[in-house]
């Protein structure tokens, strides 16, 4: 095989690997994630990390999924929303991040289909592309559950009265 059929050949992994994670990620139940737990949990680094990535200044700029998918997936807070449909988008970063992980590793893959440097190259791509969702998903989970803590008092506090 040529080096530009190896290069076909990854880019059709790299898009298989994709649309079957994607499709996994859709239809896979949300309450087999814990938010809480040690996977999911916001590391003490990390705040210094977003704010060196600046992260706030980009995020909103990378292509999103879900614009795409809206019927499958939630995208955004929106004001007024119940606890409930909160508790459903912090499961949806679980969800995107675990998807995000997981297409790193399959990059790997690409180095079994193009085993010299420029599959490599693919793999390190691939993989880092992938980074920065993660980074997303994490940056915004933590800000997520305490918006989410805030209505559960919220709603405690309308059923109390």
């Amino acid at each position: 095989m040529t080096a530009f059929e190896k290069f076909l050949w990854s880019c059709a992994y790299a898009g298989i690997c994709s649309l079957t994670v994607l499709a996994v990620g859709v239809f896979i139940p949300r309450d087999i994630f814990n938010c809480r737990s040690w996977f999911f949990r916001e590391r003490a680094w990390e705040s210094k990390l977003y704010v060196f990535l600046r992260v706030p200044k980009w995020k909103m700029r990378v292509p999103d999924m879900s614009i795409y998918v809206k019927r499958l997936m939630r995208k955004r807070l929106d004001n007024g929303m119940s606890a409930d449909k909160m508790n459903a988008l912090v499961a949806e970063t679980c969800v995107a991040e675990s998807a995000h992980v997981l297409l790193c590793f399959l990059a790997l893959g690409m180095v079994l289909i193009w085993e010299s440097s420029g599959g490599a190259v693919c793999t390190l791509l691939y993989a880092f592309g992938n980074i920065p969702y993660i980074i997303i998903q994490r940056y915004n989970r933590p800000r997520l559950m305490r918006t989410l803590e805030k209505q559960l008092h919220r709603e405690a506090k309308e059923l109390a009265v």
